[in-house]
């Protein structure tokens, strides 16, 4: 196992008081002795903000899944959602004018950046709860920087020297709707983005965010998608949809191999008859490159195994996921589930799965 890592996403917890809740700890400490990942990532919506506005529960709840799990504090990392945000002077101001810019024919792709200023006007204020969250979470443990000092903003941290992790914040005008629709798309910050330092280029890169990329402006994600083929990312690991699944990112260059994954909902949540319920277990083989995508359904009986990410019954689709210092000669797709050879999966506008023929043959040696 020494060539392999693994790693668990959670995500959308929306922590509220409910007996299911409960059950749902008990339930990840018995799935900690099935799996066992070496850190965790954690894509956003810690708390419910209509039923729960604190984040008191939710740091509760983490930190015994993080105990169940055996892991220290540095091995799990973090992203805001939605539902982290609070409200703060000209928020509404704010968000209302930068969504009309980038709503126009020809949108001010820029025009958010002057509200990344600190000061009265400065988006992030709206993550100060957020923040303390955070800073509560990680207060005995060894990490510092980025991550306890703007844990809101865009940075990159490594885990153990061999997978560097960019935190994106896609959540910067998110939490306005009209009669019940969302009534802005996303954003992220690409400009800081693009000054994002990554101390050792070599490793593989991943990042994570909370929002799917089909909830980004256009005029954003054409640039994000850019900036991540030209920062060497090679997945895009969200939340938000409540929803596993995975598509391939178009391609920017011949060498540009990227995934987009999006997790399930990883609490219960009395009614919710939409979301799956669950956690994606990761495992990547440093030697053949391999990650491969184990996915972990719940219900009031406890964690059991998907076949969200199987098939042939038993074979798990995978990503490829490269050392930049490596020659390979892997050029293998990322594959999809329940499909057969001459199937390939992408996320529709609904954030469902939908299916589109056109799967390459090396799906057949996976």
């Amino acid at each position: 196992m020494a060539d392999k890592v693994s790693w668990l996403q959670i995500s959308d917890l929306h922590m509220f008081e409910e007996l299911d809740s409960q059950f749902n700890i008990d339930d990840y400490e018995v799935l900690a002795k099935v799996i066992h990942p070496q850190f965790i990532l954690v894509t956003g919506d810690f708390r419910h903000k209509t039923k729960q506005p604190s984040f008191d529960l939710a740091l509760e709840h983490l930190n015994k899944i993080v105990e169940a799990f055996g892991l220290s504090k540095d091995s799990v990392y973090l992203v805001p959602g939605n539902h982290d945000l609070n409200d703060y002077d000209k928020r509404v101001d704010n968000i209302t004018m930068i969504g009309g810019k980038l709503s126009k024919l020809t949108p001010d792709y820029m025009q958010y950046n002057k509200y990344m200023v600190k000061g009265d006007n400065c988006l992030l204020n709206g993550f100060e709860e957020y923040t303390q969250f955070v800073r509560e979470f990680y207060k005995d443990s060894e990490v510092s920087g980025e991550r306890v000092d703007n844990p809101a903003s865009v940075f990159c941290s490594c885990w153990k020297s061999k997978i560097n992790i960019i935190h994106i914040n896609s959540s910067l005008i998110s939490g306005i709707y009209e009669n019940g629709v969302r009534k802005y798309q996303d954003i992220v910050d690409i400009e800081t983005l693009s000054k994002c330092v990554i101390e050792n280029p070599n490793l593989p890169t991943i990042a994570i965010g909370h929002n799917a990329l089909k909830d980004i402006y256009p005029a954003i994600l054409t640039r994000f998608n850019r900036l991540m083929a030209k920062r060497k990312i090679q997945a895009y690991i969200s939340g938000d949809v409540h929803q596993m699944a995975i598509e391939y990112a178009p391609k920017l260059s011949p060498a540009d191999e990227r995934a987009t994954i999006s997790g399930p909902k990883s609490a219960p949540e009395s009614g919710d008859d939409y979301s799956d319920i669950g956690v994606i277990y990761y495992t990547w083989d440093q030697e053949t490159e391999h990650v491969d995508m184990e996915a972990f359904s719940w219900d009031v009986n406890g964690f059991k195994p998907s076949p969200k990410f199987k098939y042939e019954v038993d074979k798990n689709w995978y990503f490829i996921l490269k050392n930049n210092c490596k020659k390979t000669k892997n050029k293998e797709k990322v594959v999809a589930r329940d499909v057969d050879v001459n199937t390939e999966m992408f996320i529709d506008e609904l954030g469902h799965l939908a299916y589109k023929k056109q799967m390459e043959d090396s799906m057949a040696r996976a």
